[in-house]
């Protein structure tokens, strides 16, 4: 009640505990609630558990357990190759060049770990021995390993979520991520 009255804006209450929550952006499809005891996400929409990737109305016609956990894969993996701002949060994807990203806001950061870096001299992160971050990275390669580990969890928390999904047929996730596939050498070629 106090918060009601308190006229806040963007106030959302969980509909599993109604532990009240800030909303700024929108955008956003799942309230995550934040009470340390609840910590469940559900949709702005119809206050359901989390759907995503699925549209209310998907979920009300009953898509089949192998197409919602594609579906949940595919988005996660698609996320996973695109880095927010870390000062405004304005998706950014990478097509070309090294790893240190500006942001139209001004921001530098590493595309690598999306940490902020210094304005004097953006590229010292990379230059730190103890750094994980390289300046240049193939991008194909950057791509296939952030899917492919994004792929990985995605399909363990679907099948968390949606215990009785474990053993619906799960998409090709070394497919979907792009991953070459390493020939093998015929008996033949290994021995010239």
């Amino acid at each position: 009640d106090e918060i009601l009255s308190s006229n806040i804006v963007n106030v959302e209450f969980c509909p599993f505990c109604d532990f009240p929550a800030n909303f700024n952006n929108s955008e956003d499809r799942t309230l995550v609630c934040l009470n340390a005891v609840c910590q469940k996400e559900s949709c702005r929409k119809c206050r359901r558990e989390s759907h995503i990737p699925l549209r209310c109305e998907e979920l009300e016609q009953g898509v089949d357990f192998e197409t919602r956990k594609r579906k949940f894969i595919e988005e996660r993996m698609s996320e996973a190759v695109i880095r927010k701002c870390p000062t405004c949060d304005r998706k950014i994807t990478k097509e070309t060049g090294c790893n240190k990203m500006t942001c139209p806001c001004g921001t530098f950061f590493c595309y690598v770990c999306n940490a902020k870096l210094p304005e004097d001299n953006p590229y010292r992160h990379f230059s730190n021995a103890r750094g994980r971050c390289q300046q240049d990275t193939p991008l194909e390669q950057l791509h296939e390993m952030a899917a492919k580990r994004a792929g990985l969890e995605a399909l363990r928390v679907f099948n968390e979520r949606n215990p009785e999904s474990v053993n619906v047929r799960a998409p090709d996730i070394n497919a979907l991520a792009g991953v070459k596939k390493k020939a093998k050498l015929t008996t033949t070629e290994r021995r010239r």
